[in-house]
C-alpha cells in the first residue's frame, strides 16, 4: 500500500527545494498527479529473465526468493509499471547504462 498523499507531497516539497529529484518505483507514473509534476522521465525496461536473476539476490526471505513473491512483483510490474508518456527516455536495462550518459541526454548541466 502507498500514502498517496504524503508521497505527492515529498515530490512537491523536494521539487521546490532541490534541483534534482527522483521519484522512481513501481508506482511513479501510476498516478496522473504525480506525474503531472515531473520534468522529464526516465522508463528502465527489463525482460522477465534479468528480473528473475536479479531478484534472486533479494535475501530478505533467505538464500532464495518465494516464486509466489517473484511472479507477484513480475506481475504488478506488468500491470502498473507503465509509463504513457511519448516523450520518456527509454532505457535498455538488460545491458549496464552511465549516469553520465542518462544525464547528458536529460539535458542536465
Amino acid at each position: 500500500s502507498i500514502d498517496w498523499e504524503q508521497y505527492i507531497s515529498l515530490v512537491k516539497a523536494g521539487i521546490d527545494t532541490h534541483d534534482v529529484v527522483i521519484s522512481e518505483g513501481l508506482f511513479a507514473f501510476n498516478k496522473p498527479e504525480l506525474d503531472q509534476l515531473y520534468d522529464r522521465r526516465l522508463v528502465v525496461f527489463i525482460d522477465k529473465k534479468t528480473f528473475l536473476e536479479r531478484k534472486a539476490t533479494d535475501t530478505r526471505w533467505g538464500p532464495v526468493p518465494p516464486m509466489w513473491y517473484q511472479e507477484h512483483i513480475w506481475e504488478a510490474h506488468q500491470r502498473l509499471g507503465k509509463c504513457s508518456s511519448t516523450d520518456a527516455i527509454r532505457i535498455d536495462g538488460r545491458k549496464p547504462f552511465k549516469a553520465a550518459e542518462l544525464i547528458q541526454q536529460l539535458g542536465i548541466e
